[in-house]
């Protein structure tokens, strides 16, 4: 039996390859963007709605020996995953390019574009997808409870130091509820402080909309026809 395989993976590598081929700025122990997840019994995690748009400002840095990447950017998220379509663009503002994903499902297949708008762009045919993931905080545990303006906010994810502050590893976000099962992002930081270098990134997110524009995930013409696409 073939297993489901999970779109989000296809597209946040997509996405990661291309960057990585253009600047070192990505080079990083951690990834870039949220992940698509399933959380597994005895955590605690919030998802974002199943259709939904939103921006996020990205402050990533790391450090090893004398050298240092940086990276500034926008994250952006359109998502109507009951009908079956995703996109993902990640927005430079100092190294490497552009980079645009859109998966959409027909019929039994699903299709991934990674493409940097207006130069190049490939994709690959997906069979069972796994579009009942979602993109959700990371794995963890509700850390703390507190107030954004007059919202009520919730910390989800993990926090380990060891041995005064030598040792740091961090991954989780603020969120504000919506229901009991889904929420919005406020931000998100993820942080690493170990012997051999450090890496912290700082995600501050904003415009969250549940109106999806469906012009969004379509697949420009210089792309490759689905025929092309290989599994």
């Amino acid at each position: 039996m073939i297993k489901p395989i999970n779109i989000a993976l296809y597209c946040f590598l997509a996405i990661l390859l291309m960057v990585i081929n253009h600047s070192l700025a990505l080079i990083t122990p951690r990834v870039t963007l949220p992940r698509m997840v399933s959380t597994k019994q005895g955590e605690e995690s919030c998802c974002l709605p199943r259709k939904i748009s939103l921006q996020g400002s990205i402050f990533q840095v790391s450090y090893e020996g004398n050298m240092t990447n940086t990276f500034f950017g926008t994250w952006i998220l359109n998502n109507d995953l009951d009908n079956g379509k995703a996109r993902s663009d990640l927005v430079s503002s100092n190294s490497g390019p552009n980079v645009t994903t859109v998966s959409y499902r027909n019929g039994q297949n699903t299709f991934t574009y990674t493409y940097i708008p207006g130069q190049t762009c490939y994709c690959v045919k997906i069979i069972n997808a796994d579009w009942n993931r979602n993109y959700c905080t990371s794995s963890g545990r509700l850390l703390e409870q507190s107030n954004v303006g007059f919202n009520k906010a919730n910390k989800y994810g993990f926090e380990n130091v060891v041995a005064g502050n030598k040792y740091i590893d961090a991954s989780y976000y603020w969120t504000i509820p919506v229901d009991q099962k889904t929420c919005i992002f406020v931000s998100n930081v993820e942080a690493i402080a170990q012997s051999i270098g450090t890496f912290s990134k700082n995600t501050q997110f904003y415009g969250a909309s549940y109106q999806v524009d469906p012009k969004l995930f379509v697949i420009p013409q210089y792309c490759p026809p689905e025929s092309q696409c290989p599994l």
